[in-house]
């Protein structure tokens, strides 16, 4: 499929038509060069994508009434990077592993987008709107800013920040700093997952905070599936072939114990809460060299599914198995071995399906 960036470009505004497709070519050409961690094009992508973003957000509860600028307010979404490039040109590849180009990028590129803005656009824009735009790409950094524009810009550039395109910048990233795809994966994963914890305290509206969840909800759930599927966990076997009879004779020779107790923490990393019980089959080895881990819920003895994981801090896979739970438990047991991927990832087997 060819994409246009040309769709829904042109609006009324207050009697005035604004032709955003030169605006667009503009910052297309300006940010051409930009070389970074996140890929040639990325930041025009960005940009892009957040001038789009100041569209919709138009139809936001907090700002339908509101009194913007929103033809100028686009335009800051596409240029609001501008900065950046000129902290390229002065420092060069832009690296969260250069550190002396990532201070210039985090100090430098909202003043400098003021200082180009009127070499930018000056033929294109009044003195007046060119200044504005200048302001808006300073302060968007500054999230203690109170004007309700500069705070729409903000949080539409957040949520730029926060889903499925986070995969092709991971993807890229690797590339730039021959990173292998486990190491890549583990350094970027482990940064976005603190962005994601980081971001609901710097977004300024109610209807921005639920994107972001939903945004959130999804990237996670991309990442699991990318790490399945890099460790071979995304088809580890079908529900009709994995050995259900044998284990339900094991269950009923052996039963289990439950040394973890749901709502106990985790012996070694305190802060993770068993939601169910946990325990193991009495002489039965599993995949880590350890007695068999099964999961165990509200409904009885049946043995209704299980779980492949593969531990990063162990290094190993194994399977659990999950005893007399509901639908709703094996949702459970599967959220809390995906809590934090950099340590765990499980893929769930069904025996109903």
């Amino acid at each position: 499929m060819k994409h246009s960036y040309w769709i829904g470009t042109t609006e009324e505004f207050q009697g005035r038509t604004w032709d955003y497709r030169p605006f667009i070519e503009r910052a297309r050409q300006l940010y051409a060069d930009v070389r970074e961690s996140a890929g040639l094009g990325y930041r025009f992508g960005h940009c892009f994508r957040v001038f789009n973003l100041l569209g919709q957000m138009r139809s936001f509860p907090e700002l339908r009434e509101a009194d913007l600028p929103w033809p100028l307010l686009r335009l800051a979404g596409l240029f609001h990077d501008a900065g950046s490039v000129r902290v390229f040109r002065e420092a060069g590849f832009l690296s969260p592993f250069n550190a002396a180009s990532f201070d210039l990028y985090k100090r430098k590129h909202g003043p400098y987008g003021r200082e180009m803005m009127p070499g930018l656009l000056g033929d294109l824009l009044s003195l007046e709107e060119v200044g504005y735009l200048g302001w808006l790409a300073e302060v968007h950094t500054d999230h203690q800013q109170s004007d309700l524009a500069a705070r729409a810009l903000q949080d539409a550039d957040t949520l730029d920040e926060i889903g499925q395109i986070v995969l092709w910048r991971q993807g890229q990233f690797g590339g730039h700093h021959d990173q292998s795809i486990f190491g890549n994966l583990d350094f970027y994963h482990g940064e976005f997952r603190a962005y994601l914890h980081r971001a609901p305290q710097i977004l300024h509206l109610e209807s921005s905070r639920r994107i972001y969840a939903q945004r959130a909800r999804r990237f996670t759930a991309s990442m699991e599936l990318l790490l399945q599927e890099m460790y071979g966990l995304d088809i580890p076997c079908h529900h009709t072939i994995f050995p259900w009879e044998y284990w339900d004779r094991v269950l009923a020779a052996r039963g289990w114990v439950i040394d973890r107790p749901k709502g106990q923490p985790h012996p070694r990393w305190p802060e993770l809460i068993y939601p169910l019980d946990y325990g193991y089959i009495p002489g039965v080895m599993g995949g880590d060299g350890a007695e068999q881990d099964l999961f165990v819920g509200s409904t009885g003895r049946e043995l209704v599914g299980a779980m492949m994981t593969v531990n990063f801090i162990k290094g190993d896979q194994e399977v659990k198995l999950l005893v007399g739970m509901t639908d709703a438990e094996l949702r459970t047991a599967y959220e809390f071995m995906n809590s934090d991927t950099r340590m765990m990832t499980g893929f769930l087997v069904k025996r109903y399906n």
